[in-house]
């Protein structure tokens, strides 16, 4: 069998960069006022920016209380800085019985599987309760 030389041949792929981009962050877990104590998280379900009717109650303790675990948590990939996703109140409802507005604070909330029965932690932006970690894989 008789070998046939062949000009060499230069393969080139692009380098076609990736449009998407997300960073990792380290974020502090505190509830508004100080780490103070609430009984409900609503999820801004409607995308309003208020606490209203059409958000949904992820967790609820009207008898008890929750705060923040007060915990860093890391490796929490975002397409951008965490922002306001939800509120804690001590009221069921946005307006009381005499259609008075209850008092309401924006938090960014994330659920992260730690072994409780309720996963859910927050943060108040604003507060600068997170940093960047880039390098977190």
């Amino acid at each position: 069998m008789n070998k046939v030389w062949q000009e060499p041949q230069v393969m080139v792929q692009p380098f076609v960069a990736n449009e998407y981009v997300a960073a990792c962050y380290r974020i502090r877990c505190r509830t508004p006022k100080d780490n103070g104590f609430f009984k409900y998280l609503f999820d801004d379900t409607n995308k309003s920016g208020t606490w209203d009717s059409g958000d949904k109650v992820l967790m609820a303790h009207p008898v008890t209380e929750f705060q923040g675990c007060n915990e860093w948590h890391s490796n929490i990939i975002r397409d951008e800085a965490p922002a306001v996703n939800g509120f804690v109140t001590n009221n069921y409802s946005p307006t009381d019985w005499l259609g008075q507005q209850n008092e309401s604070y924006g938090v960014f909330w994330w659920e992260e599987n730690l072994g409780s029965t309720y996963d859910y932690h927050v943060m108040t932006p604003g507060a600068e309760n997170y940093e960047t970690n880039p390098n977190a894989s």
